[in-house]
C-alpha cells in the first residue's frame, strides 16, 4: 500500500469526502508505483497538487452552475455580453454545452458533448479527447476497463478515478519536476498557469510534514530540527529543506531542490507538535546541506 487512509487525511487535512476520496486512493494504492509515487518526495507533490485542484478532495464532477455575472468573468470569451449570460444563468447543461463546444474532439453545442464529457474525478478530465485517450490506456494494462466515452460517469469509481491523476501524470512528465522539487513548474503543467500557488505550496508542506512523521502544524519543529530559522515561514530554505529530506527518504541521490521564490503568507501555526521520528542518514545530508549553504534563512 502506497498510502492509507488514515495517512491520507492527515495530510490533506480539512474534510475531504469519502465517496472522492476512497476510489481516488484505490488507483493510487493499485497502480502508483507506475509514475513512483512509493517514493515520498513524489508522493508529496502529487496529492498535494490533486488536493487543491479537487478542494480538498470534496469535488470528483465540475460544478457549472455560474451565475450571469460569473459567466462573464470565467468564461468571458463566450459571453461577450450581459444579454447572452444571462440566457444561460444557473444552466449548468447548457454553459458546459456552450464552453466546451467544438474543441478538445467534442461536438458543437447541440451534440450535448460539452456536458457529457464535463470534468470528472479530482484531477477533472475534460473533453470526450481525454475520455478517449485515458480509455485507451487502460485498456493496455487493465481487463474490463469502460469506455469511458460511453460510460463517462464511471470514470468516477474506483480505482479508475485515482488512475486518471495517474494517467496524466505520466503523460505530461510531472516527475521531471516533481523530481526536482520545482512546485512551479508542476503546478504550471496541471492548471496552465499558477492559479492557487498559495494553497498549493501550503498544502505541499503539510504533506511533506506528515509523510517525515511531523505533525501537519509541525513546520516550527522542523526548521528546528534542521538548524533553519524557527519561525513557522515556509520559505525557499525551508522547502527546498523538505524536499531533501523526502528524497532522502526514498534512498535515491538528493540533488538540490528547484527554490521558488514565493513565500507562503499564512503558515500554519497551531502549537501541537510531536517528536519526530529519528533522521538516520538524513542527518548527515542535512549537514552536508548546511555547510554548503552557511547561513539560516526560511
Amino acid at each position: 500500500m502506497i498510502l492509507s487512509k488514515a495517512q491520507a487525511l492527515k495530510m490533506i487535512g480539512g474534510k475531504p469526502l469519502a465517496s472522492v476520496l476512497t476510489p481516488f486512493l484505490d488507483g493510487v494504492n493499485a497502480y502508483g508505483n507506475r509514475v513512483g509515487l512509493e517514493r515520498p518526495h513524489i508522493l508529496a507533490m502529487f496529492i498535494s497538487q490533486i488536493a487543491h485542484e479537487s478542494g480538498g478532495f470534496r469535488l470528483d464532477t465540475e460544478n457549472l452552475n455560474y451565475s450571469a455575472d460569473g459567466l462573464r468573468v470565467t468564461f468571458g470569451k463566450y459571453f461577450k455580453t450581459i444579454q447572452s449570460a444571462n440566457e444561460y444563468h444557473r444552466k449548468p447543461r447548457q454553459i458546459a454545452n456552450r464552453v466546451y463546444a467544438n474543441r478538445m474532439e467534442n461536438g458543437n453545442e447541440a451534440s450535448g458533448d460539452g456536458w457529457k464529457f464535463r470534468g470528472r474525478t479530482p484531477m477533472q478530465c475534460t473533453g470526450k479527447y481525454n475520455y478517449r485517450k485515458f480509455s485507451a490506456w487502460c485498456r493496455t494494462f487493465a481487463q474490463g476497463a469502460p469506455d469511458f466515452r460511453k460510460e463517462p460517469d464511471k470514470i468516477n469509481d474506483a480505482p479508475w478515478s485515482g488512475l486518471f491523476a495517474i494517467w496524466y501524470w505520466q503523460t505530461n512528465n510531472m516527475n521531471k519536476h516533481a523530481d526536482k522539487g520545482d512546485i512551479e513548474m508542476v503546478t504550471r503543467g496541471i492548471n496552465g498557469g499558477l492559479n492557487g500557488y498559495a494553497d498549493r505550496l501550503k498544502r505541499y508542506d503539510r504533506a511533506a510534514l506528515v509523510l517525515l512523521n511531523f505533525e501537519p502544524s509541525g513546520l516550527k519543529m522542523f526548521q528546528k530540527s534542521e538548524g533553519l530559522t524557527v519561525d513557522g515561514v515556509s520559505g525557499p530554505a525551508t522547502r527546498g529543506r523538505l524536499h531533501l529530506a523526502l528524497k532522502a527518504l526514498s534512498g535515491r541521490p538528493v540533488a538540490p531542490p528547484v527554490i521558488d521564490d514565493v513565500f507562503l503568507e499564512d503558515p500554519i501555526d497551531t502549537p501541537a507538535f510531536t517528536k519526530p521520528a529519528p533522521r538516520g542518514k538524513y542527518g548527515a545530508i542535512a549537514a552536508l546541506f548546511a555547510a554548503l549553504f552557511g547561513r539560516k534563512r526560511t
